[in-house]
């Protein structure tokens, strides 16, 4: 991911829980490219505005379809002709990314514990005679 350079110049137009949630969004493309996918973008909006307060007085982050991060607006600053995510649509977002990334986990884990099962079982047929009670 290239850095964009003009967007984290402009950081300091936000407070500081608003920059840690910019910088959190800016670390994990993944999520921005759900909330873009989610927004319901028209095909003719190449920008989106994301409000991390109001929706209307902001403060925003404006993204481009792709998922690239274009610059922030503080607030005050308006997102004239934008699409605007809400802070609510993004905490919802975040909240089902997150949800799926635990089910994934969960399924990773099953994974290798089935995994670990096999191997045992297979141990138990071939070679029982080797296998301790510890194992």
């Amino acid at each position: 991911m290239a850095h964009a350079d003009h967007f984290l110049t402009r950081l300091d137009r936000l407070a500081g829980r608003e920059i840690e949630l910019a910088l959190e969004l800016y670390r994990d493309p993944e999520l921005l490219r759900t909330i873009v996918a989610a927004s319901g973008l028209t095909d003719s909006a190449e920008r989106l505005a994301i409000s991390l307060d109001d929706p209307e007085e902001g403060p925003f982050l404006v993204v481009t379809r792709e998922g690239a991060f274009v610059t922030c607006l503080g607030r005050g600053m308006r997102a004239s002709n934008l699409p605007v995510v809400t802070r609510g649509q993004l905490e919802a977002c975040g909240r089902r990314v997150a949800r799926l990334r635990d089910k994934l986990a969960l399924a990773s884990r099953v994974k290798e514990q089935e995994r670990k099962t096999r191997h045992m079982l297979r141990r138990l047929f071939e070679a029982s005679d080797a296998v301790s009670r510890e194992d």
